[in-house]
């Protein structure tokens, strides 16, 4: 291999190498809900075929477009979602503030016992959900939460041990100079956070709220084991519902498609709207410049 070789392959060999990975693992992931989303545009006659075809036959135009209306009746998909946002917005924004509260105090403060309770908040993070939902489900039926949001919504408010882990980690890394010309002004402890961690912040905490709202939109789990009124059902459980039916003639495999292209809509927008957001946290250790 000549010099000039030697030079490109080194200068440009492990950037190529890493785009080339970046577009395996996008297809990986991309395969998949292109496969759903074309599906749900199918009839039944062509997801049942035997000769695979990724796109719908004929034009867009006759494309089975009637799938997502069907879903829509089937999922009660305006109740579903109604319901969902209920759970998700207090759970969403209370858990963020909260989350930062917490964090700027380990962040910021030095208090008796500090690391035991930092290790205790990671241990946590080692503690399955299923290890504390018969605990919770036995308090909560005797307080009378059984089959409300309640069991969702304020745990959630909370934070997270994963949230406050995050965010006193991006805290760390602002300046103490901030802190300092704010104490000489006159700011307390909690403007020194309300009016100068948060706002530089910014990008740290919709994150935070982008993996809290993802995390509650497409819990199962929790609403099967507190929700029993169908008029309560989120749009996961609807789906979970749905897709276990027992109906004569059975529910189709383009409308349960279509349902799960419909649940998964508002996530996606979310994530585009937001996305500059996640790549902006990965300059927080700039704020020390």
């Amino acid at each position: 291999m000549s010099e000039k070789r030697k030079y490109y392959f080194k200068k440009y060999g492990g950037k190529t190498a890493s785009y080339l990975l970046l577009i395996f693992v996008a297809l990986l992931l991309a395969v998949p809900f292109a496969w759903t989303l074309f599906s749900s545009l199918k009839p039944q006659v062509e997801n049942i075929s035997s000769t695979f075809t990724l796109l719908p036959k004929g034009s867009i135009s006759q494309w089975d477009w009637h799938n997502y209306k069907v879903a829509v009746d089937q999922l009660n998909f305006f109740q579903g979602f109604r319901n969902t946002l209920t759970v998700a917005i207090p759970a969403v924004v209370f858990g963020v503030f909260s989350s930062a509260f917490v964090a700027y105090g380990f962040a910021r403060f030095n208090f008796k016992y500090k690391q035991v309770i930092f290790l205790i908040l990671l241990a946590s993070l080692m503690i399955p959900f299923e290890i504390t939902m018969i605990p919770m489900y036995v308090v909560f039926s005797k307080i009378g939460w059984i089959n409300t949001y309640l069991p969702m919504i304020v745990p959630g408010m909370f934070g997270a041990s994963e949230y406050i882990f995050f965010l006193t980690m991006y805290f760390i890394a602002i300046p103490r100079e901030l802190v300092s010309s704010a104490r000489v002004d006159g700011f307390s402890d909690f403007e020194i956070w309300y009016k100068i961690f948060l706002p530089i912040s910014k990008p740290a905490l919709i994150v935070v709220g982008i993996w809290s709202f993802q995390g509650t939109w497409n819990d199962l789990l929790g609403p099967l084991i507190w929700l029993t009124d169908s008029d309560k059902f989120t749009l996961q459980q609807s789906l979970a519902a749905l897709n276990s039916a027992t109906m004569s003639p059975p529910i189709e495999l383009g409308v349960k498609m279509a349902s799960t292209i419909l649940i998964t809509l508002p996530v996606l927008i979310v994530f585009l709207f937001t996305q500059k957001y996640i790549l902006d946290t990965s300059k927080s250790e700039g704020i020390k410049g």
